[in-house]
């Protein structure tokens, strides 16, 4: 078994099974790979595609599109899809 502790420090034990599947999941994280992510996501947003479909052709969970979508809305200092979409443009990001 593997210890952690978690966000409020109390420890539990992994199964050695998942630990290995953790270890090897994070050691493949690329930021290059997330900024290319956005980059889509961003792109299929403008082109007024669904959570759900961009997450489709990305092989992603919605959630992961609403938390690419949530850090594009922060980079470009806005608060909705529509502002997203007219910043981007005006900055030639897509």
């Amino acid at each position: 078994m593997i210890r952690y502790a978690d966000a409020r420090q109390r420890w539990a034990h992994v199964n050695p099974a998942l630990g290995h599947y953790l270890a090897t999941r994070l050691s493949r994280f690329n930021p290059r790979r997330y900024r290319e992510l956005r980059h889509f996501v961003a792109r299929w947003l403008a082109e007024g595609l669904t959570n759900k479909e961009i997450a489709q052709r990305l092989s992603i969970s919605e959630g992961t599109v609403k938390g690419h979508r949530k850090r594009i809305h922060e980079k470009l200092g806005v608060t909705s899809r529509s502002q997203a979409i007219s910043r981007a443009r005006e900055l030639l990001l897509i």
